[in-house]
Parts: structure tokens; C-alpha cells; sequence
């Protein structure tokens, strides 16, 4: 498993943040942008992964390992959505 970073804007603090508090046996790979990008950033991580499963996420999200696990179990399967909470714990 790897973490494929990619950085649209231009917060140093935050950046070192995610790289410096990611485990040492989980490489990190940091993909800086010098503009935003949009939605198309996600496609230049995958475009340097040669994973089986891909993982988008906004840096505002907590995982579990549920929908994986599922996914792995799954063969049939070829995508999942997330549940998502607001901030008082209702669905949104």
C-alpha cells in the first residue's frame, strides 16, 4: 500500500503535516501542483499507481476499513460509496 499525496494548493504546514505524520513503512508520494488542477489531480495519482484498488479521498475524511475489506471479499464488486456523517452524527 502506498499514499500518493497531490498537493493543488500552496499550504507547506498542512503538507508537512500529512507527509511527516504518515507511518515509515507506508511510503508517501507527494505530486505538487504550481495551480490547482481541479478534480483532475486525482487522475495523475492513479496515473502513477499500478494498484488494483484506488482510493479518492478530500483530506477531511476518517476511514475504515470496512469498504475495503468488502471490496477484497467481493470479486463482483467494482465500487463502493461511502456513508457519510455531518457534524452531529446525522447521515448528510
Amino acid at each position: 500500500m502506498i499514499i500518493i499525496l497531490v498537493d493543488n494548493g500552496n499550504n507547506a504546514a498542512f503538507l508537512e503535516k500529512v507527509t511527516g505524520n504518515a507511518p515509515r513503512s507506508l511510503p508517501v508520494t507527494l505530486i505538487k501542483n504550481q495551480q490547482n488542477v481541479g478534480y483532475s489531480a486525482r487522475n495523475q495519482a492513479i496515473d502513477q499507481s499500478e494498484a488494483d484498488y484506488h482510493l479518492v479521498l478530500n483530506p477531511d475524511v476518517l476511514l475504515s476499513k470496512t469498504g475495503l475489506t468488502y471490496l477484497m471479499g467481493h470479486q463482483d464488486t467494482v465500487m463502493i460509496c461511502p456513508y457519510c456523517e455531518g457534524e452531529q452524527g446525522r447521515p448528510s
